[in-house]
């Protein structure tokens, strides 16, 4: 009897001494989640800080390069590389197009690269970025895809030249497009809507057949006659997906960034909006700002 009294008293005493490490374990796994509880939102303060300086960074290095980018000497050096380039290209695109059919792509891609972003970086610095989702600058990447991801699609080709040759081509004359070739912008503008033509139709009709087969299959394929109802057909399709996305993310989903920047809807897309008269200090005779 007394063995089992002792045997129980030791038992007793062994949960103690159990209870007792039990308690100081979950003790000790609460200050390690404590400590990294607070070593993680030390972490965390230190990167948002880092982003903090950064961002402060970007903006006064973004600052000090727009305010440079004012300067009368950049302007007039900005001017005549752009004039340069411009009147170069308009006297050698028709030459590469008709020498040199094959590597026309090649011209039109790295312009394209180059010209758009940079267009897009200067219409963001502007809050105009969201121009750069209108119709034509959808129509350009449709062309890209066809020409180096899909050269075989006929669907592809038929949308990319019925766009191309029709409502992109169209706009140089409703929208005014004008050559200016001392204007980056208009340069820019020039080339988004005459290059996607002109590229299609130099590959489909001056490019040797025994080329066409080999890089773009589709043109072969589709002979010397778009079908004019799956070319019109498929056409309404990817302007109505263009138009169903653009209004969903830009018009409606962007909606107030679109209110708050320098945008109206006219038919649908964005359109820069007209800057304003100060009526205050409009000229009384002649109706405009002085």
């Amino acid at each position: 009897m007394m063995e089992n009294n002792n045997f129980i008293e030791q038992e007793e005493d062994n949960n103690d001494e159990l209870d007792i490490y039990d308690f100081l374990e979950v003790i000790a796994i609460e200050e390690r989640k404590e400590y990294s509880r607070q070593r993680w939102q030390r972490t965390k303060e230190e990167v948002e800080e880092q982003k903090r300086l950064l961002r402060s960074q970007l903006e006064k290095h973004i600052h000090l390069l727009s305010e440079n980018l004012k300067k009368p000497n950049f302007i007039r050096t900005r001017d005549k590389i752009t004039f340069t380039i411009g009147v170069a290209n308009t006297c050698f695109s028709p030459l590469i197009a008709a020498k040199w059919p094959q590597i026309l792509p090649i011209v039109y891609t790295v312009q394209a690269f180059f010209l758009i972003t940079l267009r897009f970086f200067i219409y963001k610095s502007k809050h105009w970025h969201y121009s750069v989702f209108d119709l034509c600058y959808f129509v350009n990447l449709l062309t890209l895809i066809y020409l180096w991801i899909l050269p075989s699609s006929k669907i592809l080709l038929a949308v990319c030249y019925s766009l191309a040759h029709g409502p992109v081509a169209l706009a140089i004359v409703l929208w005014r497009n004008s050559l200016v070739f001392h204007s980056f912008d208009k340069v820019t503008s020039i080339f988004i809507h005459l290059y996607p033509p002109l590229t299609l139709f130099t590959l489909r009709w001056l490019l040797p057949v025994d080329l066409q087969l080999k890089y773009y299959p589709a043109i072969v394929n589709t002979g010397s006659n778009l079908p004019i109802g799956t070319s019109i057909f498929y056409t309404i399709i990817f302007y109505l997906v263009w138009q169903i996305l653009y209004y969903t993310f830009i018009v409606h989903g962007r909606r107030q960034k679109v209110f708050e920047s320098k945008y109206i809807i006219y038919n649908g897309t964005l359109q820069i909006a007209p800057i304003k008269p100060d009526l205050d200090r409009a000229n009384p005779r002649l109706g405009v700002s002085s």
